[in-house]
């Protein structure tokens, strides 16, 4: 038989899926670049569009790996931002014409 979950389970799960980094984080953006503010504010801008007001855990540990062209493997529960932890990297790259392809 399962035990019905606590409220303090529930608040304890929810509180570990978000991470405390704002979108501001400056390891979100190409710091290589003169144009930061600019790449920072295209950042803001995808992240608005995808309703992302916080960022999940996975994708803060995810976005400054993927920003510096390291090869990266995310795992994580459905539903947890693994696409968007991809896709905005890739899109801020694209966006600012710093896309490597080998």
């Amino acid at each position: 038989k399962q035990k019905p979950q606590t409220q303090q389970q529930t608040s304890t799960s929810s509180t570990t899926f978000y991470s405390k980094k704002p979108l501001t984080d400056p390891t979100f953006t190409l710091s290589t670049h003169q144009n930061q503010h600019n790449h920072q504010k295209f950042f803001l801008q995808l992240c608005t569009a995808a309703h992302i007001t916080q960022p999940s855990r996975i994708q803060s540990l995810a976005w400054p790996t993927l920003i510096r062209n390291e090869s990266t493997i995310i795992a994580d529960q459905t539903g947890s931002g693994k696409t968007l932890a991809y896709l905005l990297p890739l899109l801020q790259k694209l966006h600012c014409g710093d896309l490597e392809l080998s």
